[in-house]
């Protein structure tokens, strides 16, 4: 999915060897089939130091599906509560599957910590090398995620 995704890449070689991604996704891989497993503390280990390596924070317990790759890694964070499914990109900077934001009096998150809906957006049938582009709206400065149909 890096290789395909990326007209810059010259070689497979190339981002193996070279893209952070590859070394995180792989790591998040081996430490979510380990957590499967009941294999306690060593995949957040295996997670932690590709994080460390990379800037790309990935934990065990995501569910992430084929064909999934991140461009510009630094500063990705995906969490245990994150679902991404197959055939994503996801580029740097970008937060996935906070838990902790504000309820409103029914338990429901407060309406700031929700990301507009779109029916163009959530539409499976897009199309091949398509964008999906929605901003989350937060305390913090306003963040464009860009997701691409690979």
């Amino acid at each position: 999915a890096a290789y395909n995704g990326d007209p810059a890449a010259h070689s497979f070689g190339e981002v193996i060897s070279c893209y952070p991604a590859i070394r995180a996704i792989s790591n998040y891989r081996i430490a979510h089939e380990l957590l499967k497993l009941g294999v306690p503390l060593i995949p957040r280990i295996i997670t932690e130091m590709a994080h460390s390596e990379t800037g790309i924070d990935i934990h065990p317990g995501a569910a992430i599906g084929s064909h999934f790759t991140i461009d510009h890694g630094t500063g990705v964070v995906i969490g245990e509560t994150c679902v991404i499914g197959n055939n994503v990109k996801l580029y740097q900077g970008v937060t996935l599957g906070a838990k902790s934001f504000p309820l409103d009096a029914d338990g429901k998150p407060a309406a700031w910590a929700r990301a507009p809906r779109s029916r163009k957006s959530c539409d499976p049938r897009r199309k091949r090398g398509e964008s999906l582009s929605f901003s989350c709206h937060t305390k913090f400065p306003r963040h464009l995620v860009i997701l691409t149909v690979l």
